[in-house]
């Protein structure tokens, strides 16, 4: 499906994406509204700043395990989309939906958790809500 966000706060930036929707786990789902009531707020997305996304790591280290970073993906840090590197371990951690490709699944299940392909570089972000 076309997905239209508003992330970055009052930065307004507006993202556009193909997206599918994926399912998270009970736990994956916690963590995800934690991360989400963390940086509602406060316009992240001038940046992003070296010490958010150092933070950020952390969390979603603390959060989901040790194998699921934001190394590859850190770029798209900002109120309202908060990246994950899209690997088969973050997947299981994360999802009750099994891909047998990155992605082949395009039904929607209400969740917070999306993939989306972007300049051809899939990514797995957390979307919430923008504060603006």
């Amino acid at each position: 499906m076309r997905i239209q966000h508003q992330t970055a706060g009052v930065c307004c930036h507006q993202r556009v994406f193909w997206a599918t929707r994926l399912a998270p786990k009970d736990g994956a789902l916690t963590g995800m509204q934690k991360i989400e009531a963390r940086w509602f707020g406060t316009n992240l997305g001038r940046g992003p700043w070296l010490s958010a996304v150092a933070e950020y790591e952390a969390s979603i280290r603390n959060l989901f395990g040790d194998d699921v970073t934001c190394n590859r993906s850190y770029d798209l840090l900002e109120e309202g989309i908060y990246p994950i590197d899209l690997t088969r371990n973050a997947l299981a951690r994360l999802t009750v939906d099994a891909l047998s490709d990155f992605p082949n699944d395009a039904h929607a299940i209400a969740s917070h958790l999306w993939i989306f392909d972007q300049g051809g570089t899939l990514r797995l972000p957390i979307l919430g809500a923008n504060s603006d």
